[in-house]
């Protein structure tokens, strides 16, 4: 019958339907929301440049953009991962620990070449990522102690792994290039962020997969109901957030030509403070990876400023906190503001 719905649509309807009976927040209101976030976001990224740019002559300078967008560049890629779990309505705090101990399991074996190294080091992220999302979604433990537990067990690996030594791979060029290296005269890791960034808004966008990601977050039980996969999605999540952490590894490593067992350490709430500043919610079903990358370039500049402004690592990482404790903020007052609109 021409009139008939097809299982996908049909599927597609209860969902929404569900969605929009048990929520207070209609969810193209949502979209609506997310896309004044983007733009605010945008705004705000202008502002800071204008502002730093009075302030130090040397901000808009050529060579400190390129080293803002490289720092940018790392824990951005982290922060994609840490989005795709919190779009589920999870959290992931060992992407830190993910990344020192692949980092620190690729430097065991330099002396195999380079495609052995990243192999093994992308492998690690993928595995210790698939714990993570059994532990959750097979264990039952809820992924704020799932992951925080993890977190301590993944750090304390990389310090054995590592004999609590660096490793140093000056020998294998084609590993530092991917810290130092430029394609096209754009700095790799630039490049890599941007290629991840791009494929996550089409998937999110464009993919069966994508749109069920936002479902799981949004409303799990009318997901799982309507013939969703939700322990895939979230599994599956868990697992990119483990590979963009060991991403993230060679990279850093290859700038100072050094891979150690702490090197990751602090980077989660980096990721975290970005994916929130991006728009991402700690309940799940809302948040872009357009807000996730305009965020690590505000979070960026921010860091860039202080540190042109002499200010202090220690003080730095204040700042950090307090930035965290704001965007938290900031998202319990937008939520709240939804709900009433």
């Amino acid at each position: 019958m021409n009139g008939s719905l097809s299982k996908e649509q049909l599927s597609r309807l209860i969902i929404l339907i569900t969605m929009e009976t048990t929520s207070n927040i209609p969810f193209k209101r949502i979209k609506q929301i997310e896309f004044g976030t983007n733009a605010m976001l945008l705004s705000i990224f202008v502002g800071l440049i204008v502002v730093a740019g009075f302030l130090s002559s040397g901000f808009l300078k050529t060579e400190n953009l390129f080293n803002i967008a490289r720092i940018v560049s790392l824990t951005g890629v982290m922060a994609i991962g840490v989005t795709y779990v919190m779009l589920v309505g999870e959290i992931d705090l060992s992407v830190g620990a993910i990344m020192s101990l692949s980092a620190v399991m690729g430097g065991r074996f330099l002396h195999l070449g380079i495609g052995s190294v990243l192999a093994i080091t992308f492998g690690t992220g993928l595995f210790l990522g698939l714990i993570n999302g059994i532990g959750v979604v097979k264990g039952k433990v809820p992924s704020l102690i799932m992951t925080l537990a993890t977190l301590t067990i993944y750090s304390g690996l990389a310090n054995i792994v590592s004999g609590g030594k660096a490793v140093y791979p000056y020998k294998l060029p084609a590993y530092l290039w991917l810290g130092n290296g430029n394609m096209f005269g754009i700095p790799f890791p630039i490049i890599v962020f941007g290629s991840i960034t791009l494929v996550s808004i089409f998937i999110l966008n464009y993919t069966e997969f994508g749109r069920w990601i936002y479902y799981t977050g949004a409303n799990r039980t009318a997901s799982r109901f309507s013939g969703g996969r939700t322990d895939r999605e979230i599994i599956v999540t868990f697992l990119i957030s483990g590979v963009c952490a060991s991403i993230v590894g060679p990279m850093i490593s290859g700038q100072i030509n050094r891979i150690w067992s702490t090197q990751g350490a602090g980077y989660e709430l980096a990721a975290i403070s970005i994916a929130v500043l991006g728009g991402a919610s700690l309940s799940g079903g809302k948040g872009t990876m357009t807000g996730t990358f305009i965020a690590a370039l505000i979070f960026g500049g921010l860091m860039n400023i202080l540190n042109l402004s002499g200010v202090g690592t220690y003080l730095q990482d204040v700042v950090k906190g307090a930035l965290l404790v704001f965007v938290v903020g900031m998202m319990y007052l937008r939520e709240k503001r939804i709900k009433v609109i």
